[in-house]
């Protein structure tokens, strides 16, 4: 090798260490981080569920036609009715 090629490859190969550590180096606040520890919220009460519950099926069945609110209802009490006593 000549004497520029030396350096130029001596150049190289400290470049390619310096990129190769500085990759390799742990950086503050790199990597796995706690997140803050928040509580998770308590589930509603059966009271709340429920009145949720018949608010969104109030709503949802008030927009069905007439026809189908009746077909609905008697799908319900053919599937009560299908299941026999409760016990």
């Amino acid at each position: 090798m000549h004497g520029l090629e030396a350096v130029v490859v001596r150049l190289a190969s400290t470049v390619a260490q310096t990129v190769a550590k500085s990759v390799l180096t742990p950086k503050p606040g790199a990597g796995l981080v706690a997140d803050p520890v928040r509580p998770l919220p308590k589930p509603a009460g059966p009271e709340k569920l429920a009145r949720v519950l018949g608010e969104r099926i109030a709503s949802a069945y008030a927009s069905l036609p007439e026809h189908e609110r009746l077909a609905a209802v008697a799908a319900v009490q053919d599937t009560f009715a299908a299941a026999g006593p409760i016990g």
